[in-house]
């Protein structure tokens, strides 16, 4: 199906995905690009629709991806105005797709055996959050839980930070992450929690699995209701004059470091 006008109804909903409170109505949002829709295919996301620059159709690349989606998903040629209305990126790439969220069940990723998860509290960096969840995916975490006053799992800054790393592994998202921590106690599996003040290095923890590293917030650090559920604080030992680390850099030498465990076990 081809449209050419920026005002077609359809324009003006996929328009709407660009905003949290339209993803959030309509249980939908964009990816743009081959590389992220293949991720999603082979994820098997649900994609409800792929919408195509018409100059840019012919591609070998948008016809070798093409091939593998069901006929039933509703496929759209539009014009560069169009595209350029719904993309966030200074070069678009012609292809975009509309995919609809999944829900991942909180219990379900607790009750694994012996898990290594991460859980996001407060953070509001799409970047930081996106590139978070890459390090998740490439250190073998089991699992992502994002707090409800976390940034959007669904903000195209984070899903392209992510690298597709959120089609990967669970995220269960807008969590009361009171009810998490007791949960996670109840399971015994251990809260691990950084803070620059904290007197264990952390690599002088357990860091195998059975542990949840619970991330804060850029500025804050952990809430202070999450601090009273934690069971270990640990820190990332700072020899230069840098007053901290990037959120997800600090996240990722904490993630590496149980790599490098588990490879001794």
């Amino acid at each position: 199906m081809e449209i050419r006008s920026v005002n077609n109804p359809r324009i003006s909903a996929w328009q709407g995905l660009k905003l949290k409170k339209g993803r959030e109505r309509e249980g939908l949002y964009l990816i743009e690009g081959t590389k992220l829709i293949a991720d999603a295919l082979a994820a098997n996301e649900e994609i409800v629709s792929l919408i195509i620059h018409d100059e840019k159709a012919e591609r070998s690349e948008f016809a070798d991806l093409l091939a593998g989606v069901e006929s039933s998903v509703e496929r759209f040629r539009v014009s560069e105005p169009i595209i350029a209305k719904l993309t966030d990126t200074m070069t678009p790439q012609g292809i975009m797709a509309v995919v609809k969220k999944r829900d991942h069940d909180l219990a379900s990723l607790l009750d694994q055996d012996r898990p290594t998860l991460v859980v996001i509290d407060q953070l509001q960096d799409p970047g930081n959050l996106g590139a978070i969840i890459r390090s998740a995916d490439a250190a073998g975490v089991d699992g992502i839980i994002i707090g409800e006053k976390s940034v959007e799992l669904y903000n195209p800054k984070v899903i392209r930070s992510a690298m597709g790393s959120i089609f990967h592994l669970p995220i269960v998202v807008d969590a009361d992450l009171s009810i998490v921590m007791k949960e996670l106690n109840r399971r015994g599996i251990r809260i691990l929690g950084t803070s620059p003040q904290a007197e264990l290095d952390y690599y002088s923890l357990d860091l195998t699995d059975n542990i949840a590293i619970v991330i804060g917030n850029e500025s804050q650090g952990l809430s202070t209701s999450l601090m009273r559920s934690v069971d270990e604080m640990m820190r990332i030992p700072i020899r230069g004059s840098a007053e901290s680390l990037n959120a997800a850099m600090a996240t990722s030498i904490i993630l590496y470091e149980h790599v490098r465990q588990q490879a001794k076990q």
